[in-house]
C-alpha cells in the first residue's frame, strides 16, 4: 500500500530477474503483455465496481508505479551490458501483439535459432487444442470459473483469477498459430488444477464450509 523500502527491493529484484528473462529469449514481451493485461484488468475491475477514479487510482498507484520500477531497472541493465539500442528494440517487441500471427518466425541469433515444420504448423482450432492438453485444461477453467464465482459472492481472489485467465487465454491465441506453443499452457493449467484440487480437499475435510470461500 505505500511505496517504501520494501516494495523498491522487490521491484529491483524483479526487474534484475525480467533483464534476465529479457537476455534469455526474444519472446519476452509475451510476460511483460501479461503484467500490463493484469494491472490494466485489476483497475478496470476496481473502478467498475466503486465508480470512483480517484480511490481506484489511490489504491493502485504504488502496484503501477513498482511495475514501471521494475521496467526501469531491466531497461538499464539491458543497456548498459547487452545493446546501448535495447529500448528501442523493446518498443518493437512489445508491438508483436498487434501481430500476433507472425509468431511463428525466428530471426536473430541464439537462443533463437529455426524450427521444425512441426513445431510451426498450427494446432487447428480450438477443439484440436483441447484434445491436446486433455482432462488439465477443463480443470483450469473449472478453476476459473470457481475463482470468478467466488469473487462475485466474497470479493475474494480478483488477483487470482485475473492473472490466470489472462495467462489462459494467451496461450489459445499463440497455440492457434503455432502448436509449438502449446508449452505455454504448463504454468496456468498446473496452477489452476492445483487450486481446483485444493479446493475439493478443503471442501471435503470440512475446512472450508461453503463453494464461495
Amino acid at each position: 500500500n505505500k511505496f517504501d523500502i520494501r516494495t523498491i527491493t522487490y521491484s529491483v529484484i524483479l526487474g534484475i530477474v525480467l533483464a534476465g528473462w529479457m537476455w534469455t529469449w526474444g519472446g519476452y514481451w509475451f510476460v511483460i503483455w501479461i503484467m500490463i493485461g493484469f494491472i490494466v484488468l485489476k483497475i478496470a475491475a476496481e473502478y467498475a465496481s466503486t465508480r470512483n477514479a480517484s480511490a481506484t487510482i489511490k489504491k493502485y498507484k504504488v502496484g503501477a508505479a513498482s511495475f514501471l520500477a521494475t521496467m526501469l531497472v531491466a531497461i538499464i541493465l539491458m543497456t548498459l551490458l547487452i545493446d546501448k539500442l535495447f529500448i528501442f528494440g523493446l518498443f518493437s517487441q512489445l508491438s508483436g501483439i498487434l501481430n500476433f500471427g507472425d509468431i511463428k518466425s525466428e530471426t536473430g541469433i541464439f537462443p533463437n535459432v529455426y524450427v521444425s515444420v512441426a513445431e510451426l504448423q498450427s494446432v487447428g482450432g480450438l477443439d484440436e487444442i483441447i484434445k491436446r492438453l486433455g482432462l488439465p485444461f477443463f480443470t483450469t477453467l473449472l478453476s476459473i470459473f470457481y475463482l470468478f464465482y467466488s469473487y462475485l459472492k466474497t470479493g475474494k481472489h480478483i488477483d487470482t483469477v485475473v492473472l490466470l485467465t489472462i495467462w489462459f487465454v494467451g496461450p489459445i491465441i499463440a497455440a492457434l498459430v503455432a502448436v509449438r506453443f502449446t508449452i505455454f499452457f504448463a504454468t496456468p493449467m498446473a496452477i489452476g488444477t492445483g487450486i481446483l484440487f485444493s479446493k475439493i480437499i478443503r471442501m471435503v475435510t470440512d475446512e472450508d464450509k461453503s463453494a464461495a470461500e
